[in-house]
C-alpha cells in the first residue's frame, strides 16, 4: 500500500503542503510563500469589506469612486486609491469597519440558526 500523495490531490502544487503541521526542511519556503499569499488574499478580504462597509455608509457617488479605482489598476498605491473615499488603512478604524461588515453577516447567520 503507497502513501498519501498530496501532489495527487491539489491542483497546485505548492498548496499541498499548506495544511500539513510539519515539513521537511527543503520545503519550508513552500509554507512561507503559502502563508504570504493568505495574507495577501486576508488583507484583500478585509479591505473590501472596508470599503463596502464605506459604501453603507455613504452610497452617493461610491459607484464611480470606485470604478476610477478599477481603472488605476496597479498605477497608485493604496492611500491614493483610497483617499477619494476618505479612507485611511493605516487607521485601524478602517480594518474595524471591515470587520463590522463580517460580524454582521454572522450575526445575521446566528439568527437563521
Amino acid at each position: 500500500m503507497t502513501g498519501f500523495n498530496p501532489m495527487q490531490h491539489t491542483h497546485h502544487p505548492t498548496r499541498a503542503f499548506s495544511t500539513w503541521g510539519t515539513l521537511p526542511t527543503g520545503l519550508f519556503h513552500i509554507k512561507l510563500r503559502n502563508t504570504v499569499e493568505q495574507i495577501h488574499h486576508t488583507g484583500g478580504f478585509c479591505l473590501v469589506n472596508s470599503l463596502y462597509a464605506a459604501y453603507l455608509k455613504t452610497p452617493a457617488g461610491f459607484a464611480e469612486k470606485y470604478l476610477d479605482m478599477l481603472r488605476a489598476g496597479g498605477a497608485k498605491r493604496h492611500k491614493e486609491l483610497l483617499a477619494p473615499f476618505g479612507l485611511d488603512a493605516s487607521d485601524p478604524a478602517f480594518w474595524g469597519s471591515g470587520l463590522n461588515v463580517v460580524a454582521g453577516l454572522i450575526d445575521e447567520l446566528e439568527k437563521l440558526g
